[in-house]
């Protein structure tokens, strides 16, 4: 069932696990809306925004956190989501091979992302993804890096379905 936890997040993120889901997002907002140098316009962010949380310094970037309107965006529960990067939502759930002008579509994205999350620069691409019951939509995926408290970086993820979002 989606969305029946109060709070879900992985241990090892600073102190967040133990506040609520509204201090969580709090937390973020504040560090998305203090970064030096934004190069990306973000509006307010609350509970109505698929977000996802990544570790920018560990392998992979796994997600660490993930919010209730991501779990529906996608499909999946969030204890199917934390602890992997969100290359997963590239490929169809039942194995299906990605169609060819998809699979460019996604190459150029992850280059611009890699490249802008090396350099920990916001970044803001279109991805094609697959929910958890396989359906396709073009994901706009803007990339915001931060740095908590303790020095530890990184990099929020808004989501937004191009189609839903913008008919």
């Amino acid at each position: 069932m989606i969305g029946s936890h109060p709070l879900i997040i992985a241990k090892h993120v600073p102190r967040i696990d133990l506040f609520p889901t509204n201090t969580c997002l709090s937390l973020i907002q504040v560090k998305i809306h203090t970064r030096p140098n934004p190069t990306i316009k973000i509006g307010n962010i609350d509970h109505s925004v698929a977000l996802t949380l990544c570790e920018a310094d560990t392998p992979d970037m796994p997600i660490v956190y993930c919010s209730e309107p991501f779990e529906k965006l996608s499909g999946y529960h969030s204890d199917q989501i934390l602890g992997r990067n969100c290359r997963f939502l590239q490929h169809p759930p039942s194995g299906a091979k990605v169609p060819p002008k998809d699979k460019k579509i996604n190459d150029a994205a992850r280059k611009e992302l890699h490249e802008k999350m090396r350099n920990m620069e916001e970044s803001c691409v279109q991805l094609i993804n697959y929910t958890a019951d396989g359906r396709r939509f073009k994901n706009i995926l803007t990339t915001i890096p931060i740095v908590w408290d303790d020095g530890k970086r990184y990099i929020v993820g808004f989501q937004a379905d191009a189609e839903r979002a913008f008919g």
